[in-house]
Parts: structure tokens; sequence; C-alpha cells
């Protein structure tokens, strides 16, 4: 069996049943990185559109969805053929016509790009595929690479970007999109501290201002009564960049410096918080 029917707080989702992250989260606690889900939906609004680069099977995608209402619209770009195809399933199950599922991906440059291979009934976290590096034998073909701006978007109000490895590159192509409609980021942290470093100065340049956020697979808060957490303290090191004048309330840790470490901002924020009590 390849694939498989759950269902979760957000709606049904159709999942590669190999999957060890995403789909046992949804399946045993109703959701995946709530967190997350929390502060994209409040930073989007009926109407908007939002696009978002690696959207796996739509944990994310589908809940945007519901948020921005058929007056929107979700762009979601998921290459990898098998979750691409949950990611289509997952816009009919939950009556979602607004989600524009995209099999290619998104970088800094117009190209191809090859794709490792992925057993959708073998267990991992399919989540967590990467798309650069060395590709095996076997690999599952190539798919279209171009940058975000090559869509020409008249408007965007959130670009999510988890593309693991390839989130700094991605924002590369994305420099006059984003100049132009100003949209809110939400970027996983990643491995790359260089490119890190100069993304965050580049923006910080034209008065944007960046946030911490550990994404943790599951909330504790979420948890159904007596399900015991199947991810303890484990998640993903985001950040949020908002532009100048945003309206957005959240309580996130500030960015220190461009090479600050995550831990460390997080850690001085909360006390912050207890001192100010």
């Amino acid at each position: 069996m390849a694939f498989r029917i759950i269902e979760g707080r957000h709606g049904r989702f159709a999942c590669l049943a190999g999957d060890t992250t995403i789909a046992r989260a949804i399946e045993t606690t109703g959701g995946f990185a709530e967190g997350e889900v929390g502060i994209l939906t409040a930073l989007a609004k009926p109407g908007d559109t939002v696009v978002d680069v690696g959207a796996n099977i739509g944990a994310m995608a589908v809940p945007l969805a519901r948020r921005v209402g058929p007056s929107g619209r979700v762009i979601a770009f998921e290459p990898m053929p098998p979750t691409f195809l949950c990611l289509c399933a997952n816009a009919v199950l939950n009556d979602l016509p607004w989600i524009e599922p995209r099999r290619e991906a998104l970088g800094a440059t117009v190209g191809e790009i090859a794709l490792p291979p992925l057993d959708p009934a073998a267990p991992g976290n399919h989540g967590a595929v990467r798309l650069l590096g060395a590709v095996p034998p076997g690999d599952a073909g190539r798919v279209p690479l171009r940058p975000l701006d090559a869509l020409s978007l008249g408007s965007l109000a959130l670009l999510k970007v988890d593309a693991e490895g390839m989130d700094w590159a991605v924002l590369d192509g994305a420099r006059e999109t984003i100049a132009r409609c100003r949209p809110a980021i939400y970027v996983e942290a990643g491995r790359d501290t260089a490119a890190r470093a100069a993304g965050i100065t580049g923006l910080q340049a034209q008065g944007w201002t960046w946030f911490w956020h550990f994404a943790r697979f599951v909330e504790p808060a979420t948890l159904p009564e007596g399900v015991p957490d199947p991810f303890p303290g484990i998640g993903d090191a985001n950040l949020l960049a908002l532009p100048p004048g945003h309206g957005v309330r959240h309580n996130l840790a500030p960015v220190s410096a461009p090479d600050a470490d995550w831990r460390a901002d997080i850690a001085a924020h909360r006390r912050r918080v207890a001192e100010a009590r």
C-alpha cells in the first residue's frame, strides 16, 4: 500500500503510507505543527494570495486555504511525485479548489533539478526529502526549477518556505516579488548559516524585522486527553520576517543579530517576558 487516508482537525488527508512524521502526527494527535499553523493563518485573511513552497501533502496549505477562502488562492509547490499526488488529493478531499498544486521547484535560477527516489510505502520522514546533493541511481526524474519572480504575481500576502536546504535560494529568487508585494515571510532557518545571515541582513537593511519560531511537530496544548506526545520536544527552527508597518500581533523572539543562535534568542526572550510579569 502506497497511500492511506487519515482524519485530522483541519480535514481529511491522503498521505504516504510509510510517513512517520507529518502523517503520524495528524493521525495520532489531530494535527501537525499547530503552532506554525496558528502563525501562518494569522498572517493571512480572506481573499489573500499565499505561496506555500515545500507544501508536502498540504498540512499547511489546507488550513491556509480555509483561511483565505474561495476569493483567495494558495499556490502550493511540491516537486516529489507521490507527495504531489497527496497534495492534489487533499485539495479535492477537502473541497478546496483554490489550492493550486504545482509540481515544480522554486529557487534562484531557471532550469531543472533532479529528484531523489521516494518509496511512499517505506518508513521514514518523507517531509524531509532534500533535492540538493548527489542523486543516487534510479532517481525519480527531474522537475522544472524557476524563481518565484517568474510568476509575476500581482499580490502576495504570505510566503511560506520549507524547501529542505533550498530555502534561502527560494528567497533569493523572490527578491522582486518581495520588494513589490511586501509579504510576510515564514522560512525554515536551515543549516546554511551564511545564506541565512545574508538573507536576514538584506531585508533588515530595508526595515524588515525578523523573529524566531520553534515549531514543535506536536504542540502539547493540542494533544487529546490521554494521548502521549509522539515527538516530545522535536521540531524545526523557523524565522518570520515582517515588512515595516505590518500589523500582526505575536509574541515571538526577536532575532538579535544575523548570525544569532535561535536557542539563545528564544531563551532571552522568555526571560524578558517572565521578568515583565
